[in-house]
C-alpha cells in the first residue's frame, strides 16, 4: 500500500484526476495512524510487539512509508510545474469501472454492485477467504479466513489446504463450493508429528440482487484431538485506529458500542437471529449454533501465520469476530464430531430497521435436503425473487427433489434441473458444487 502513492500518481497522468480521491483517503489513514501513536511516529500505534520482536523489520516498515511519502511529495512538485493547458491536450484511456471478475488459477470470484462487494478465493495465501460489504464501505474489509470458520489445535501453526474446491460465476452472481482440511504442528510436547485434525465444508453464494450472500459451514473432526478454538462462521470486522476504535452493534433487543482492543477478551451471547455491524451490513442466523461476538483481548490478525508472528510479534490489525458458537477453551473432541454446522445470509447495505423487517416479512428459511451431506436453504432475495441454494458437501452426484415446477425454475449454477411428476422437479448436482436455483414465482 505504502508504493501505491507513485503508482496513483502515473494513473492519474495516464487516466483521469478520479485516482486522486484514493491517495487522499490514504493520507488520511496515514495521518489517523500518526495520532494515534504516543510518539508520532508512523506505525508505533499497531506494531509496538513486531517492533520488539524484529527492531529491522520494523525499521524498514517505517522507512518504506518514509520514502514512499516522500517520494509522492517531489512527483507532486514535479508534475505541478507541466501547465494546466499541456495536461489536458494528453489523450487519457477511458476507465471501465470492474463490476464482476473470476480466476480459475486461484478459484476466485468477485461481483462488485453499486451495494455490495462480495468474493471468494479458495487459493489464497492463507486459504480460504470470503468478503461481503457494502461498496461504500472499505473499511470493514479482512480477508484472513473471513468466512470461513476456525479450528485450530494445539500446536503453534494450524495451517489448511484445499484439497476440493469449486466456483462458478454467473451474470450478478458466483457460487463456490470445496472443504479446507485443517493440519496442527509444532507442538509442546515430544514425539509430536504434524497432523491433520478437522475437515471444514465451506459453502458460498452471492445472488444476484446486488445485496445478498449465502454462507453454509460444517466442521468436523478427524482423529480424538485436543483444540484450543473452535469458532463457525467467523465473520471478522476491523475495529481498530482507522475506524476510530469503535463499532455499533445492533440487534433485536437494542445496540452496543464496543471498542477495539479492550484489554480483556470477551464473548457477547446475541439474542435473536440477526446483527447490524454500524447500520450498514446485516448477518441473519439461518440454523446453527446462535450469533455471538467475540472480542479479543489485544490485536489478533498478523502480517502472515507464521511461527513468529504467533509467538512473538503477534498481530497488528484488530478485529471483532461475530461467529456461530464460539470456543477458546481446551477440550477433547472424539473423532468425527461435528464442531459446527450453520448456515448465515449475510445483507449488503441494509440497516437494523430493514433487517427486523426482512427476518418478520421474509426470513430465510431451511430447506430439508433428506441426506446427511447435503444443506440447502431458501431465501428471498432484495428482487423479489425466491432463490433455493443446496450445498453439496459429498464426492457423489445427488438428486433432489424441489416442490416447484420445472417452468419456473432457472438453474443460475452448480445443477441441472429436470422435470419430475406433478409439481416438482429434480435438481442434480454434482459433488462438491453449490447449485442456486431461481424461483421464477415470487413469494
Amino acid at each position: 500500500q505504502d508504493y501505491a502513492v507513485p503508482v496513483w500518481l502515473l494513473a492519474r497522468d495516464l487516466f483521469d484526476d478520479d485516482v486522486d480521491a484514493l491517495e487522499r483517503g490514504w493520507l488520511d489513514q496515514i495521518a489517523k495512524e500518526i495520532d494515534a501513536g504516543a510518539d508520532k511516529t508512523f506505525l508505533s500505534a499497531r506494531l509496538a510487539r513486531l517492533e520488539s520482536a524484529s527492531p529491522l523489520y520494523y525499521a524498514r516498515l517505517e522507512a518504506d512509508r518514509a520514502c514512499s511519502l516522500s517520494m509522492g511529495a517531489y512527483w507532486h512538485r514535479l508534475l505541478a510545474r507541466s501547465s494546466p493547458a499541456e495536461a489536458h491536450q494528453r489523450p487519457r484511456r477511458p476507465v471501465v469501472t470492474l463490476a464482476q471478475w473470476s480466476d480459475e488459477h486461484h478459484g476466485s470470484c468477485l461481483i462488485r454492485g453499486k451495494r455490495r462487494l462480495a468474493s471468494w478465493t479458495w487459493q489464497a495465501v492463507e486459504p480460504p477467504e470470503g468478503l461481503c460489504l457494502p461498496t461504500a464501505a472499505g473499511g470493514m474489509a479482512e480477508w484472513q479466513g473471513n468466512l470461513a470458520g476456525r479450528v485450530r489445535g494445539m500446536g503453534v501453526l494450524n495451517e489448511r489446504t484445499c484439497p476440493k474446491s469449486q466456483t462458478q460465476s454467473f451474470e450478478g452472481g458466483f457460487a463456490a463450493c470445496g472443504q479446507v482440511r485443517v493440519q496442527s504442528s509444532i507442538f509442546a510436547a515430544e514425539g509430536n508429528v504434524p497432523h491433520d485434525i478437522a475437515t471444514i465444508d465451506l459453502a458460498a453464494v452471492a445472488l444476484p440482487d446486488d445485496r445478498t450472500m449465502i454462507v453454509m459451514q460444517r466442521a468436523r473432526t478427524l482423529i480424538r484431538v485436543y483444540l484450543r478454538e473452535v469458532k463457525g462462521l467467523l465473520l471478522q470486522i476491523p475495529n481498530d485506529v482507522f475506524n476510530g476504535m469503535q463499532r455499533t452493534y445492533s440487534h433485536a433487543n437494542g445496540e452496543m458500542k464496543l471498542a477495539g482492543c479492550p484489554g480483556a477478551a470477551q464473548r457477547r451471547p446475541i439474542r435473536g437471529d440477526w446483527l447490524v455491524v454500524d447500520d450498514c451490513l446485516s448477518v441473519v442466523r439461518i440454523y446453527g449454533e446462535p450469533l455471538e461476538i467475540y472480542s479479543p483481548a489485544d490485536r489478533q490478525i498478523p502480517i502472515f501465520n507464521n511461527r513468529h508472528h504467533a509467538d512473538i510479534a503477534c498481530g497488528n490489525l484488530y478485529a471483532d469476530e461475530i461467529c456461530c458458537g464460539c470456543f477458546n477453551d481446551v477440550r477433547a473432541y472424539p473423532s468425527g464430531d461435528v464442531l459446527f454446522d450453520l448456515g448465515v445470509t449475510l445483507l449488503a447495505g441494509v440497516d437494523a430497521r430493514r433487517t427486523a423487517a426482512y427476518c418478520l416479512e421474509s426470513p430465510p428459511t431451511v430447506l430439508p435436503t433428506g441426506l446427511d451431506d447435503v444443506r440447502g436453504v431458501r431465501v428471498v432475495g432484495a428482487d423479489s425473487a425466491e432463490y433455493a441454494v443446496l450445498a453439496n458437501f459429498s464426492d457423489r452426484q445427488v438428486a433432489l427433489s424441489v416442490p416447484m415446477p420445472n417452468a419456473n425454475m432457472l438453474a443460475l449454477a452448480g445443477c441441472e434441473v429436470e422435470p419430475d411428476a406433478g409439481d416438482k422437479s429434480t435438481a442434480v448436482i454434482e459433488p462438491w458444487r453449490t447449485a442456486v436455483i431461481k424461483m421464477m414465482s415470487a413469494r
